[in-house]
């Protein structure tokens, strides 16, 4: 599984292109920071292979001993600790600039999470509240930390903070339903509140996806962009396989794949991959390549179910019954065949009955 992570946070779910109102006061400051860490870090990427090839090439325990102490001391160098700060201080020195908020999550990417020694999380957190709190986006950032399942002091202030006062309604839904989930809140008075608040309010915005609850409706375009639901499969065994070309466990999959679809061609079952590739094209091109004779549907990198599913990882996958309701998640291989199978003998057990 890929995870939409990196250290902690969904980087690909919270660039999306700059709205018209958010006109960067200086984006060349952030820009040329970012050029610059990007260089250091393809440096220092380049600077760790080479060490590790010596490594593997080394033919006496003294060799590799001397080339294990390089490449400790060569973490110095890690661009890791040292831009930290920099985009910090960009970020709270141009707090109305939309690439404020950029930096701050490059900030928790670099932080090494809440328990890192620098600090940089909390002061990101801190920063993300004061300055950001009312952004539309944070309806992103809270859905990235309820897969994260953080619970320090400064990850739940924040979010109680996006349920306050943030006027977006998924913003809110989504940071009460990150809440109600925290492991140290869950099971106490205060965590059923959140999790009560989020039955009654936000139901619309932040559905129920848990096994045995109905599948809510996906709306998406096939590959020649025509509108395409997900009821319209009602009555069928449906998988929905959440994916990219780009993932290396989601290309493993398709040869089963395959032998799946191919072995239940005649049964009430049917596969929709639904693709977050950037591009629709990139998919298009890939199935010419890479056969894949079931139904497409594409989404792109960010909302539709990316976002009302808060998709953070790939493949995420949803087996539904025929009646529409979530049976199984993130089931794969034989696992999935199991799942499958099952499914369709209840359904064709309940058509045998209805029949008779």
């Amino acid at each position: 599984m890929v995870r939409l992570t990196t250290g902690l946070l969904v980087l690909a779910l919270v660039t999306p292109a700059l709205r018209g109102e958010e006109k960067p006061a200086k984006p060349e400051g952030y820009e040329a920071l970012k050029k610059e860490f990007d260089a250091a870090q393809k440096q220092f990427n380049e600077k760790m292979q080479a060490l590790v090839k010596e490594f593997q090439a080394a033919k006496t325990q003294e060799e590799k001993q001397a080339i294990a102490k390089q490449f400790q001391e060569a973490q110095v160098d890690n661009p890791v600790h040292k831009f930290g700060n920099r985009f910090l201080a960009f970020a709270e020195k141009n707090p109305k600039d939309p690439n404020s908020y950029v930096a701050l999550f490059q900030v928790l990417q670099l932080s090494g999470g809440p328990k890192g020694k620098s600090g940089l999380w909390k002061k990101a957190m801190t920063s993300l509240q004061k300055d950001h709190v009312k952004s539309e986006k944070m309806s992103q950032l809270a859905g990235a930390l309820g897969s994260s399942r953080l619970d320090d002091e400064a990850t739940v202030d924040l979010l109680k903070a996006i349920a306050e006062h943030n006027p977006n309604r998924k913003a809110q839904g989504k940071a009460y339903k990150t809440l109600a989930n925290i492991p140290k809140l869950k099971d106490t008075p205060e965590g059923k509140k959140y999790a009560e608040i989020l039955k009654e309010k936000y139901a619309d915005v932040c559905p129920d996806l848990s096994i045995g609850a109905t599948a809510p409706e996906v709306v998406n375009q096939d590959l020649d962009g025509k509108k395409v639901k997900l009821s319209d499969h009602k009555g069928k065994v449906v998988v929905l396989d959440i994916w990219a070309t780009w993932c290396g466990p989601c290309r493993a999959m398709i040869p089963h794949e395959r032998e799946l679809v191919k072995r239940l061609r005649d049964k009430p079952f049917v596969l929709v991959s639904i693709s977050a590739d950037e591009k629709k094209e990139t998919l298009k091109n890939f199935l010419v390549d890479n056969p894949m004779p079931w139904t497409h549907w594409w989404n792109g990198q960010t909302g539709g179910i990316i976002e009302d599913w808060d998709v953070q990882a790939f493949p995420t996958i949803y087996v539904l019954d025929a009646k529409g309701v979530i049976r199984y998640k993130n089931v794969r291989g034989e696992k999935m065949d199991e799942a499958v199978d099952a499914l369709l003998k209840e359904t064709e057990a309940g058509a045998k009955k209805f029949s008779n």
